[in-house]
């Protein structure tokens, strides 16, 4: 409310000029107090549905031993003990396989609208060969 008001007001009460700056454990105003069970109700039922870090886009997912898979990053990350952060550079476009996985297409969700580096990648099986790419081994040029 301050800061669209009284900017200089704002500005003048933020950060170490805060009267509760540092104040944390034992030097907390609310340090040793509890919420009521009413309080704790609140918090809950305000907290029902709301899925904070949880994605749940579909994505299309091939893989040579296990064939093509529709599933979410983090069931593909559970359930054939995958790396999470590899699995998101690789729904990302940024890396083109992990462990023999490699992402076809974005199914559904917030992603699938993105645009995503699929160009560059190779159908899973196929190589890169001297003629397809003649730079990455050093012939001709």
């Amino acid at each position: 409310m301050f800061g669209k008001k009284r900017p200089e007001f704002s500005e003048s009460i933020s950060g170490e000029n805060h009267p509760n700056f540092g104040n944390i454990g034992m030097l907390s105003p609310r340090y040793g107090e509890k919420h009521t069970i009413e309080t704790k109700k609140k918090i809950s039922n305000s907290l029902i549905g709301n899925k904070r870090g949880v994605d749940e886009t579909l994505y299309e997912f091939e893989h040579l031993e296990y064939g093509k898979v529709i599933s979410t990053k983090y069931e593909m990350k559970k359930k054939y003990n995958l790396e999470g952060k590899c699995i998101s550079l690789l729904c990302r476009g940024e890396r083109n396989t992990h462990k023999g996985w490699k992402m076809i297409c974005c199914v559904s969700g917030t992603d699938s609208q993105l645009k995503q580096k699929r160009s560059k990648a190779l159908p899973l099986g196929e190589s890169m060969t001297s003629e397809a790419h003649p730079i990455a081994f050093g012939v001709g040029g």
